[in-house]
């Protein structure tokens, strides 16, 4: 029951962080960059997409007890709390970075949840 929750709640910030970072990515090609400059220069949006799909993906199969569901979460939260961090260090202004830390200290929390409860 508790891992069902845990698994819901990392699929629906999952998704959320990757809505979060598909609009900006495709905002930024909207405004005449390419899909390359989107994602790559700076590459915090191909982190940000592929920590928030790995959540996403991680949450999905914990709700399907499947079995690597709680390492997949992990590294995606992993990857989402190291972009906070790496921001942080590069002197952004912390309106930037402090949500993008708070979700990821969010998520592996989750995680945490997934890999130690049984379904």
């Amino acid at each position: 029951m508790f891992r069902r929750s845990a698994a819901a709640a990392m699929l629906i910030l999952g998704l959320w962080l990757s809505y979060d970072a598909l609009y900006a990515v495709i905002l930024i090609v909207g405004r005449g960059s390419s899909i390359a400059d989107a994602l790559l220069a700076p590459p915090s949006g191909l982190i940000r997409i592929m920590g928030a799909g790995l959540m996403s993906m991680g949450g999905l199969l914990a709700l399907f007890s499947q079995r690597g569901a709680g390492i997949l979460a992990t590294i995606g939260a992993t990857l989402i709390l190291g972009l906070g961090g790496l921001i942080a260090v590069a002197g952004a202004d912390p309106s930037l970075w402090m949500t993008t830390a708070f979700y990821g200290v969010a998520a592996l929390v989750l995680s945490g949840l997934l890999l130690s409860l049984r379904s």
